[in-house]
């Protein structure tokens, strides 16, 4: 249990899974595996600082930029073609839940189509 929270604040939160795991549910536009990965940031100094930091140390800062992580190509990629990364094992698990949660929930009101619906129309209902 932790009382630390990370919250990306990059562009990084845009870019797409893909998984050698299951190919067959989370693809890699052609490719068999992603094209990148994440690491902690050796261009901030401030990093390493941030990497000795226990919880309540962190707590404590505030106001001042915390841990930086970086996106890197694992291998040359292709002008036009999609960034990758693999989110996890656990993620693609958290994600056929999700999925099935919301198979489940089709079902139930007998809908046939998995049609998209937004938040808004779900809470005026």
């Amino acid at each position: 249990d932790s009382r630390l929270l990370l919250c990306p604040n990059t562009n990084a939160v845009l870019l797409n899974h893909c998984s050698s795991r299951t190919p067959e549910l989370h693809p890699c536009d052609g490719s068999r595996e992603p094209n990148a990965d994440y690491r902690w940031a050796n261009w901030d100094e401030s990093t390493g600082d941030w990497l000795d930091k226990t919880i309540d140390d962190m707590e404590s800062v505030y106001g001042t930029r915390g841990l930086s992580l970086e996106i890197f190509a694992t291998r040359d990629i292709e002008v036009g073609e999609e960034v990758f990364l693999d989110y996890g094992a656990s993620w693609e698990l958290a994600w056929e839940r999700h999925l099935h949660s919301l198979k489940s929930a089709h079902v139930q009101s007998n809908s046939t189509t998995m049609e998209w619906i937004s938040a808004k129309v779900l809470n005026e209902e």
